[in-house]
């Protein structure tokens, strides 16, 4: 029916929308016959009126004692007693070869778990169709309740004929590829059928109006012409949609006649959802009588399981019922048009997302959002379809300007739009496209555009919008008509002239394809927007303690100060970790008091790291952006752990087992590479394993080998062990064989060099894996695996893959991925890097002493002939280490007491009376501090002749500056904070009582 637009009371624009369409009670007139039984048990439950005009229900034959012979038939049926026949069983009323057909096909629809099933019967000369469909909406039992179908079929019709119209139909669309191949089919359909006078192509737009884009019509078609117009929303109500949906084709014999109740055993009502002879609502039959139409069909166009389309068509002289045969090649029709409109519409996102790529792959890393959106906005902005782009910036440098408009400026949104979505979490996106969506946040018409997505990343904020546009609508018929009510219904509209609405304004809403395209526009915004805060966190910290040092000493009191702040940031950390993983071990067993204890030294400790992050944030006021990345000296070490930074506690999020190795785990080699694209590469690939296992387990590996050949050759040894290999060194080169491979590289003569090694990542995951036909495409463009369960569970955009494979060709590398499906996945990353002239004289001189480094290595054992001292001048972390040490020397039965020193003279007067044998010493503490506290005790212990203690140093600055000073002075080894999983359950077994001396 239709409905007026804006000017009706939504109580009024709802009705027809309420109305229970598969619950009508009624079937069309003439159309057939109609049972429903109950399943398993064949009771018939309800019929049509008109039952008793099928033959072998009127016709008697034997009884029920009399042995089965084809065509057998029941006992006749009275007229006035039609009811009888519900509450008995099926088989009573029809042959018994019949029953025995149906009761087959329904156990084969129960099985396959589909919605009908046909079969054909022949009685007395005549052909019937038989459908079985399920007749209820029970989600415990869907089938406890079926439908029959009876349908007198024409003896004249050949199916032929269509299939080979089908085949031809098939043929012909492949040659389209775009929304002409729905004019196509619906002349196809038209001659097919050849009964109907008008045919139309009927297009959803967003606000669910619909507009004919298509039209053909019968020479001499008494109706006029609606190419053009369009039609209210309401036109076709909700439950109609949804039927739509679920069944895909719709037809109507005769406006004009008579529906035939069902009777129900029960007086109720069964589910007609599946019922072809479906009656239509009253409103909706006075709606076509009003067009002056008197049969119609229409074939649903579905695009994503949303109604994209209608395929309509019109009778005006008379009744029409479209054959068996012919609505089965309209619901081919219907699947094969839905087919190629999604495959249309997925490919033209696909180019889409590839063109934002190649927009996207050119960012530098090291400039901000805002600068790289400056030179590429322009072109990303028709990409994503939208009107502007405005980027807020929170902390803009003075080279920056806090915003960044790209478009249409007249839709740049006010102050308090960007304040209604101060609380949006990062990685979020929200999006609206009407009024009353806005006003949920507390926006008006002028706060922004009507369509609005938004999202946040690290101190930047983005908003896309569309406006209003302004175009002539033309209408079949008025579309704020008023309306009467009819027997409890709106009344629809009689006129369908052509109607003009001038200027109309409308918006148009964020479709699904919008918003991937979008996801993966934010996923790179967010990830440029992180990396800059922290680059430019640490430089602001750099020149703000250059500004107060002075000029003599600036270099290294900024290093130490940042080290500081390091260690300030992750000592309140270490003490909510600490806490929890003490509760995780031993909370069971631990009196309450003390869980309240932990509990609130979490919190504590918690509220003191954000106090420190909010005055970080606090500094990051005048920020600038270092363009040179390029072959900078970064530790081998370091460069490891920061491409690990922060993922670990990702995998744990996600119940997933995460392990980091580093070959050599002990050397501090100082590399010269791109650290920032190195980084990006190894978090990418880890990223997405963690993404991919969940649930199960990541390994990572950095290795740091001598020549190209090793690296290939720990690659191969690896990829031999999966189904499918797939490798990589040059610009669209791909290589799915090992044999290839190391033939073409492992036989090149690649000359040594004490000036550059490989650095060779690899990332292991226990997901799904991946076909081997998959992996030739997992390294181009916009790829993701479809196998398993990865599709279902993981969402993603294929963007990080490509990056990181175009990164590592520009950094002369090679990456490959080997899978095999359900065992999993490891890609394999060889990056050359570049090492310092004198590290490599300094190296040369230390050959010597490498036997003698293996020996100390293989005699790790720590002698106990003491207490052991734990010192920082931090009490919670006093408290958690010392919590953590008795935990795990209980363990082991070890009776050991722990001493506990609250700062460095503390722990040097501890030493001197109590001579523990193990010492923990905090590196950064005020007055005298860890590296002065252990050159205090190693001279005590030389004036006193007394042995060596086991110090450990343990401390968040982990700068190879601090490395090298802590170990320079005594100590014995180092822990970071917090410690690494395992380490301190590590460090307990090393521990050995020493035998007494005599």
């Amino acid at each position: 029916m239709a409905r007026g637009a804006p000017s009706l009371p939504s109580k009024e624009l709802s009705d027809c929308d309420r109305e229970q369409l598969h619950l009508l009670a009624h079937i069309q007139g003439s159309a057939g016959n109609v049972f429903f039984v109950s399943f398993p048990d064949w009771i018939i439950i309800a019929a049509d009126a008109t039952v008793k005009s099928i033959p072998w229900i009127l016709e008697r034959g034997m009884s029920r004692m009399d042995p089965p012979s084809p065509h057998s038939v029941r006992p006749a049926l009275n007229h006035k007693r039609l009811r009888d026949i519900l509450g008995t069983p099926f088989s009573r009323w029809i042959p018994f070869d019949l029953a025995a057909d149906i009761r087959t096909a329904a156990e084969e629809m129960v099985q396959t778990k589909s919605r009908r099933v046909f079969r054909f019967f022949s009685y007395r000369g005549d052909s019937y169709s038989i459908t079985v469909f399920k007749a209820t909406a029970s989600k415990n039992n869907p089938y406890s309740q079926l439908g029959i179908e009876v349908e007198l079929l024409d003896k004249t019709e050949s199916a032929n004929s269509f299939y080979d119209s089908l085949t031809s139909l098939a043929r012909v669309m492949e040659l389209y590829a775009d929304e002409k191949v729905l004019s196509m089919a619906c002349d196809e359909v038209f001659n097919i059928l050849g009964k109907f006078d008008r045919g139309l192509v009927y297009k959803f737009n967003d606000d669910s109006t619909g507009e004919v884009i298509y039209e053909t019509m019968k020479e001499g078609c008494p109706a006029s012409s609606y190419m053009g117009m369009r039609f209210p929303a309401a036109d076709i109500p909700l439950p109609a949609r949804q039927l739509y949906i679920k069944n895909g084709l719709r037809y109507i014999e005769d406006v004009h006649a008579q529906n035939v109740p069902i009777l129900h055993l029960n007086e109720g009502n069964v589910d007609l959802t599946n019922c072809r002879m479906r009656a239509v609502s009253k409103p909706h039959i006075m709606y076509l009588r009003n067009m002056g139409i008197q049969a119609s069909m229409s074939i649903a166009i579905l695009v994503e399981g949303r109604l994209w389309g209608l395929l309509a068509f019109h009778g005006y002289s008379g009744p029409f019922k479209p054959s068996l045969h012919q609505r089965i090649a309209c619901e081919t029709i219907n699947s094969m048009l839905s087919l190629k409109m999604e495959t249309l519409i997925k490919k033209a996102a696909s180019k889409r997302v590839t063109q934002l790529s190649e927009k996207l792959v050119r960012w530098e890393q090291a400039r901000s959002v805002a600068a790289n959106l400056e030179e590429s906005g322009k072109e990303i902005l028709p990409i994503l379809d939208a009107d502007v782009m405005v980027v807020r910036i929170q902390v803009p440098t003075k080279e920056e300007m806090d915003q960044v408009v790209i478009g249409e400026k007249s839709l740049v949104p006010g102050e308090k739009f960007w304040q209604s979505f101060e609380n949006q979490q990062h990685r979020t996106m929200c999006s609206f496209v009407c009024r009353g969506e806005q006003e949920k946040w507390g926006l008006a018409d002028g706060d922004c555009p009507a369509g609005v997505v938004y999202f946040r990343g690290a101190l930047v904020q983005v908003m896309l919008g569309r406006g209003v546009r302004s175009k002539d609508v033309v209408w079949g018929g008025r579309p704020d008509e008023p309306k009467t009510r009819l027997n409890g219904h709106l009344c629809p509209r009689k006129s369908f002239e052509k109607y003009m609405e001038r200027a109309r304004l409308e918006s148009r809403a964020w479709s699904k394809a919008d918003l991937r395209v979008i996801s993966a526009f934010m996923d790179r915004v967010v990830e440029n927007s992180t990396t800059n805060m922290m680059t430019h966190l640490k430089r602001d910290m750099e020149q703000a303690n250059l500004k107060y040092l002075g000029a003599n000493n600036r270099i290294r009191d900024s290093s130490s100060l940042f080290a500081h702040m390091s260690h300030e940031i992750r000592t309140p950390f270490h003490g909510v970790m600490g806490c929890l993983n003490i509760l995780k071990s031993s909370g069971t067993d631990m009196p309450k008091e003390e869980v309240k204890d932990m509990l609130g030294t979490a919190l504590q400790s918690g509220n003191h790291m954000m106090k420190l992050l909010n005055d970080i944030l606090a500094i990051a006021h005048n920020k600038y952006i270092s363009r040179s990345i390029e072959n900078v000296r970064t530790s081998y070490q370091t460069l490891a752990t920061e491409a690990t930074q922060g993922l670990r506690s990702l995998a744990y999020s996600k119940s997933t087992r995460f392990d980091c190795k580093i070959f050599p785990h002990n050397d501090r080699s100082i590399v010269l590479t791109d650290r920032t694209k190195v980084v990006q590469i190894a978090s990418n690939l880890i990223n997405n394993a963690i993404k991919f296992a969940a649930g199960g387990s990541v390994d990572v590996k950095f290795q740091l080998v001598d020549t190209r050949h090793k690296a290939i050759e720990i690659w191969s040894t690896d990829a031999a062990a999966y189904a499918g290999t797939v490798f990589t060194i040059q610009e669209h080169k791909m290589m799915s064989s090992v044999p290839e491979v190391t033939q073409i590289y492992l036989h090149e003569n690649e000359p040594g060099s004490a000036e550059h090694k490989w650095l060779l990542v690899s990332v292991a995951d226990s997901g799904c894996g991946m076909q081997s036909q998959e992996l030739s495409d997992m390294l181009r463009l916009y790829t993701q695996s479809s196998s398993g369960s990865s599709k279902v569970h993981v969402e993603g955009t294929g963007l990080g893959l490509f990056i990181s494979t175009s990164l590592c060709r520009q950094l002369g590398g090679f990456i490959a991925c080997s899978s095999t499906p359900r065992k999993g996945t490891v890609f394999h990353v060889g990056i050359p890097v570049g090492i310092p002239r004198e590290q490599v004289a300094e190296s040369e001189t230390e050959s010597d002493d490498s036997s003698k480094d293996a020996a100390e290595d293989s005699n790790n054992k720590i002698a106990l002939s003491g207490p052991i001292a734990v010192c920082d001048d931090n009490k919670v972390n006093v408290k958690i280490l010392h919590r953590s040490l008795k935990t795990e020397l209980k363990k082991r039965k070890l009776d050991v007491e722990v001493f506990t020193a609250f700062g460095g003279r503390e722990i040097v007067e501890l030493y001197k009376k109590m001579k523990p044998s193990i010492l923990f010493i905090d590196y950064h503490m005020p007055e005298v501090d860890g590296v002065e506290a252990t050159e205090k005790i190693r001279l005590f212990e030389m004036e006193n002749g007394l042995e060596r203690s086991f110090i450990l140093s343990y401390t968040a600055d982990a700068t190879d500056d601090a490395v090298r000073t802590i170990l320079a002075r005594g100590t014995d080894e180092i822990m970071t904070k917090p410690p690494p999983k395992g380490f301190l359950s590590d460090f307990v077994d090393r521990i050995r009582i020493a035998e007494a001396k005599p």
